[in-house]
């Protein structure tokens, strides 16, 4: 094994392993909540009111499905880049959501107007969170 692949992989176990200890463990409360983040552009015939109208637009849907918490949609003017992130109950959730949404109006327009090559899903738990 490659020392760099060895170094990961034993970072990876630690870090799974290390999940259940301390005394801020999400994971001993029960599940721990999640954040779909999307990351994409518009595409060029899309102007910045068009793409913040039809995102808005997506917030009524949410706000029905069961486990949504809420949502932050951030732009990066510099790239042209629209960061969203929605932050759901448990995993249990946002599965149920993203399938939901996957057949919604208002989200199937929404990804109709989003250039596919720059698009980009994930969907996390957390793990811990800092600050005041």
């Amino acid at each position: 094994m490659q020392p760099l692949k060895s170094f990961w992989r034993m970072t990876l176990y630690f870090s799974l392993a290390s999940w259940s200890l301390g005394p801020f463990d999400l994971w001993a409360a029960g599940k721990p909540d999640v954040y779909d983040l999307a990351i994409w552009k518009f595409k060029p015939s899309v102007n910045f009111e068009q793409g913040k109208k039809a995102a808005e637009e997506l917030n009524a849907v949410l706000k029905k499905q069961d486990g949504f918490e809420k949502r932050h949609l951030y732009f990066d003017k510099t790239q042209s880049v629209w960061i969203d992130q929605i932050k759901w109950k448990h995993l249990d959730a946002a599965k149920k959501g993203r399938d939901t949404l996957q057949k919604d109006a208002v989200k199937i327009k929404l990804e109709g107007m989003i250039d596919p090559a720059s698009a980009q899903n994930f969907q996390s738990e957390r793990l811990f969170e800092v600050g005041t």
